[in-house]
């Protein structure tokens, strides 16, 4: 696990734990902006999860 400002890194071999921070990173909903905003994606989607998503002025 690396911290950053905008940004981060975890490295894993554990498909739920990569499964887990995605939604996380994505403020807990359940499909990111790509997948809601695409002509072929949704505007449906489920906060599943208690996410985060900090920028710089949140922390500075």
């Amino acid at each position: 696990n690396m911290t950053t400002g905008e940004g981060g890194m975890i490295v894993t071999d554990d498909d739920e734990l990569v499964d887990k921070m995605r939604l996380l990173s994505l403020h807990g909903m359940s499909k990111d902006a790509w997948k809601r905003y695409t002509s072929a994606g949704s505007w449906y989607y489920e906060v599943v999860d208690a996410g985060y998503k900090y920028n710089m002025t949140d922390i500075q």
